[in-house]
């Protein structure tokens, strides 16, 4: 996936990254920072009812979700903030809430795609193996964790997240 070319995503330039993700404006909040807009990428790329999670990209917001889900009629719902129109990636990066008991969209977070600095494509959790078939199903993987580093962070740019959703009962 060619997301960004290195040299468009600052590379070899030095650029301080400044994300304004879920929260807030689209302003940006120092001088000298880059406001990437990622709303063209908003594919939900899938929703699993058996397993309770969907796999997103930067744009969708929860409006979006909760219309697939609607329409297709699965047995599964997500905890959308204020903000519905606001990014699932964003809030969820943001340590944003809901309002459901299951509300903390931070932890609903069960892996990642991200584009870091030098333009690597680096995956957490399980998705750090390609062969992987439960990227989706389990947060940790193997070693140390790295979701958190990312965030309220500038260290990279999520492309894909995996959230996880509650089932209907």
């Amino acid at each position: 996936m060619d997301v960004f070319s290195r040299k468009e995503f600052g590379y070899p330039f030095k650029l301080d990254l400044k994300l304004i993700q879920g929260y807030g404006g689209p302003s940006p909040i120092v001088r000298g920072a880059v406001v990437m807009d990622l709303h063209k990428l908003n594919k939900i790329i899938e929703v699993n009812e058996k397993y309770a999670y969907a796999l997103v990209e930067p744009g969708v917001s929860f409006f979006q979700l909760y219309e697939y889900i609607k329409e297709r009629k699965l047995n599964v719902w997500i905890s959308a903030p204020a903000l519905g129109w606001g990014s699932i990636i964003g809030n969820s990066l943001d340590r944003g809430w809901g309002y459901t008991p299951n509300g903390d969209n931070c932890s609903h977070i069960c892996g990642m795609e991200v584009v870091l600095a030098d333009g690597t494509i680096f995956r957490t959790g399980m998705g750090q193996l390609e062969q992987a078939k439960c990227w989706q199903l389990f947060k940790n993987g193997y070693g140390p964790g790295f979701d958190g580093l990312f965030n309220q962070s500038n260290f990279g740019i999520v492309v894909k997240m995996v959230y996880t959703i509650s089932v209907n009962f």
